[in-house]
C-alpha cells in the first residue's frame, strides 16, 4: 500500500478504474480504520460503488468507515491517490463513496515504458494456448499486450511473447509472469502486464531499444 504520494496532481480527469480493482480507504478522523475493498462500478464525476467499507475489529465488534477518507488504488503500474467522503451505505456489502474532483499519481514501475503498437504472438505456457494482440507499451523489464478476445488466467501463469522491434529486429520467445489482468466483456478484450524474465540474449534486444527510445526521447 502506498501512503503519502508526491506526485503530479491530476484535476477533471477521468480516475482510471476497473470493475474489481483493489483499493484501500482509510478514515481522516480515525486513521488507523483502514478497510481493504474492491470497486464495483463507478459515474464519472459523480460517484465510485465499493464492496463492505466495514472493518471487522474482532469477532463482535463491527466499524463502518462513514465521512471523509482517503483512498489508494494502484493500476497498471501507477498509483492513484485521492480524498472523498462516504456518501451511502447501501447494503452491508456495498456502499457509495464521491467521485474526486482531482488525484494524486505515481509510476511505481522501476523501469519507463515505451509507448508502442506491435503485432505479437502470445503462448500461454503449460496449456499451450496461443493468441494474437497488440504489443501497447514496451520496457526492459516488461510490457502491456491488449489481445481482442477474453480468456481466463491468473497471475501464477507465465508465457512467451513473439514480436518484431520497429527496426525489424525479432524478439524470439522470451518469458514473461503474468502480473495484472483486466478482462473486458463488453471490448471482449484482455488486458494483461507482464514481467520479463529471459533469457537475457532476447531482453538485451528489448533494452536496447528501450534505451535508444529514451535518449532520443521518442
Amino acid at each position: 500500500m502506498v501512503h503519502g504520494i508526491k506526485g503530479q496532481g491530476t484535476s477533471m480527469q477521468k480516475l482510471p478504474l476497473a470493475l474489481g480493482q483493489e483499493i484501500t480507504i482509510r478514515s481522516r478522523d480515525r486513521e488507523y480504520f483502514q478497510v481493504n475493498t474492491k470497486v464495483l462500478g463507478a459515474r464519472t464525476g459523480e460517484f465510485i460503488l465499493l464492496d463492505s467499507l466495514v472493518l471487522e475489529m474482532n469477532d463482535r465488534l463491527f466499524v463502518r468507515l462513514q465521512g471523509d477518507i482517503k483512498c489508494t488504488t494502484i493500476l497498471q503500474g501507477t498509483a492513484y491517490v485521492f480524498d472523498s467522503e462516504v456518501l451511502d451505505t447501501l447494503s452491508h456489502d456495498m456502499s457509495m463513496i464521491r467521485y474526486p474532483q482531482s488525484y494524486q499519481s505515481k509510476s511505481l514501475r522501476k523501469y519507463t515504458r515505451v509507448r508502442i503498437n506491435l503485432a505479437v504472438t502470445l503462448t500461454l505456457e503449460g496449456v499451450d494456448t496461443q493468441c494474437r494482440g497488440q504489443l501497447i507499451d514496451l520496457s526492459d523489464g516488461g510490457c502491456r499486450v491488449i489481445v481482442d478476445k477474453v480468456f481466463y488466467v491468473d497471475n501464477k501463469m507465465h508465457c512467451r511473447l513473439d514480436f518484431a522491434l520497429p527496426s525489424g529486429q525479432a524478439v524470439q520467445s522470451p518469458t514473461a509472469a503474468i502480473r495484472a489482468i483486466n478482462v473486458s466483456k463488453l471490448r471482449r478484450t484482455t488486458d494483461l502486464g507482464l514481467q520479463f524474465l529471459g533469457p537475457k540474449e532476447e531482453l538485451g534486444k528489448v533494452g536496447a531499444f528501450c534505451e535508444f527510445c529514451r535518449r532520443f526521447k521518442l
